[in-house]
């Protein structure tokens, strides 16, 4: 995931999945912020036996809708849902997508287990 303005152009920052595990098995288990411009990345991992969708980023303001330069390029929320199996719950989490490292801002209860899915989406709203 990038910019959503951004699409088929340079970008600087991206949002991914990571899926490294000891056990081999396939569900994603946290969420990636990568700067492509100085190559390095940080990661958040929820937790044990917990997966996360697909993040996606939801440009602050009109951000989605008027590119605002490459120095508001993370200025938003980047959302995810996490499944976590043994509490059997899943949550939205939200982050301050230019201050990733200090974690979710945000968690929001979503009630019990739903099907997990790799692929997220988002619409804003557009005037009319």
């Amino acid at each position: 995931t990038f910019h959503p303005l951004r699409d088929g152009a340079r970008v600087r920052y991206c949002y991914f999945l990571g899926a490294a595990r000891r056990e081999g098995w396939f569900p994603f288990c946290s969420v990636v912020k990568a700067d492509l411009y100085s190559e390095s990345g940080e990661e958040w991992i929820p937790g044990e036996r917990c997966i996360v969708s697909e993040p996606l980023l939801l440009p602050r303001g009109d951000g989605a809708l008027v590119w605002g330069g490459e120095d508001r390029e993370d200025d938003g929320w980047l959302v995810s849902i996490v499944h976590d199996v043994d509490a059997m719950r899943c949550e939205l989490v939200v982050f301050d997508a230019a201050n990733f490292s200090a974690g979710p801002q945000v968690r929001l209860d979503l009630g019990g287990l739903t099907p997990w899915s790799v692929h997220g989406h988002w619409r804003p709203c557009v005037p009319e």
